[in-house]
């Protein structure tokens, strides 16, 4: 079954939030595991009698009277070191696992052009033995043969090349194009430093970084060992997102230009989630791109806008928001669109007003006021409560529950991946 650039887009962003949405969990475990070892060992060593402990040069030495005590200590000092150990390697395993991600994806992406434009193939320059076609029952196997190696050949190369490449085949450019360029290098590179050299910098990655412009936060010098901090791995995974979305949109537009609809409104429902999830900044690099560099209009070309502009204001960047709302003519819009233009800019009394209105025309069903991040400051309010209730005869409810002693655990414990 011919796979779609969406089906590819798609199942690309769920695997990234798949590594994103484990790494806390897995932290937050191994912290809860942390925190019991050295209390179960401190409560062992506040046990012993106050001759055993001492201190000496500043460090707490402990004497004990019989060899399974001394092994006690000796496990449990052993397993806290592996944990904390922990808190580095897996960290880097999974920054690895999310370049590994992204490979395999460029991998189908490149399938997928040829499979949807037919026409590349013949601007494969491979060839095919008198003995390897002898092996071929059709001519599409001996086609999937060629996009095969292909592929392979593509992918031995760096990332660099990969994108030239693709730029070569298309036509176009791409990389001037994506601001995350230097974050996205920089990143691979720090990959093939923790397979190669266990983070210890080398003066290709250095070149490399500075060639493409990364703009590093401290001076690195030869030798040096990188980590992965909690920031260092939320903006790989953000930097990921953001290049591997617009270069499968990128590469969907170009090729099949009479799907641009179907690219418009899977950018969409992308970006919605990343508002919905407060990753506001991420929505409005993709959103700003796309509005940038693609001619996008009718009703979707309001939603990427109504979307960048929530996103400006729920970042607290509220003079963006209203910059960009201005520039909109509001009057020939649907209603939906003007109660979004009265809400983002908190004229609640015009927006109560087209809420009776537009359960008339169920332009905005009564469920979307809970579903869409749109609403979240209006419907905190209690004469929004009053008119919903009015309205639809019932009353409006959002039920939140939060395991607070979770979220304080995430807290508090993060530990080495803070550093």
């Amino acid at each position: 079954m011919k796979r779609t650039f969406n089906d590819e887009i798609s199942d690309f962003v769920t695997k990234v939030k798949s590594i994103e949405k484990i790494v806390p969990q897995i932290m937050f475990i191994i912290s809860l595991i942390l925190r019991k070892e050295k209390s179960e060992l401190k409560n062992f060593i506040d046990n012993l009698d106050k001759e055993q402990v001492i201190k000496e040069d500043g460090k707490l030495k402990v004497l004990l009277n019989s060899y399974d005590d001394s092994r006690k200590i000796d496990k449990a000092v052993s397993r806290i070191t592996q944990y904390h150990l922990a808190y580095s390697v897996i960290p880097r395993s999974l920054l690895v696992s999310l370049i590994s991600i992204f490979d395999a994806y460029l991998g189908r992406l490149i399938r997928a052009m040829f499979t949807n434009k037919p026409q590349l193939i013949n601007l494969i320059q491979k060839t095919i033995t008198l003995s390897d076609l002898n092996k071929f029952s059709s001519l599409d196997e001996a086609k999937e043969y060629l996009i095969d190696q292909e592929i392979e050949s593509v992918l031995r190369n760096n990332h660099t090349e990969h994108f030239l490449w693709l730029e070569k085949k298309l036509n176009e450019p791409i990389i001037k194009d994506l601001k995350a360029w230097p974050q996205f290098i920089e990143i691979t590179e720090r990959r093939n430093l923790f397979v190669h050299t266990d983070g210890v910098i080398s003066s290709q990655y250095l070149n490399v970084c500075q060639k493409n412009n990364y703009q590093f936060e401290r001076e690195y010098k030869i030798g040096d060992v990188l980590e992965v901090s909690r920031k260092y791995f939320e903006n790989a995974v953000n930097t990921i997102y953001e290049i591997g979305i617009l270069l499968g949109q990128l590469i969907w537009r170009k090729l099949l230009p009479h799907e641009v609809e179907e690219a418009n409104i899977s950018l969409i429902d992308i970006t919605f989630d990343f508002i919905v999830e407060e990753n506001y900044h991420l929505a409005i690099n993709l959103l700003s791109f796309a509005l940038d560099k693609w001619n996008i209009d009718g009703e979707e070309k309001y939603i990427f806008l109504v979307n960048l502009a929530q996103s400006y204001k729920w970042l607290g960047q509220i003079d963006k928001c209203i910059e960009l709302l201005d520039t909109i003519k509001w009057e020939p819009l649907s209603n939906k669109f003007q109660i979004a233009n009265y809400v983002l800019r908190d004229k609640f009394d015009e927006a109560l007003r087209l809420m009776g209105i537009i359960s008339k025309t169920n332009e905005i069903s009564k469920e979307k006021y809970k579903e869409w991040p749109l609403f979240k400051e209006f419907i905190k309010r209690e004469d929004f409560k009053e008119k919903y209730r009015e309205i639809y005869g019932e009353i409006f409810d959002i039920t939140e529950v939060t395991n607070m002693d979770y979220v304080e655990d995430q807290k508090n414990n993060e530990l080495q991946m803070e550093k």
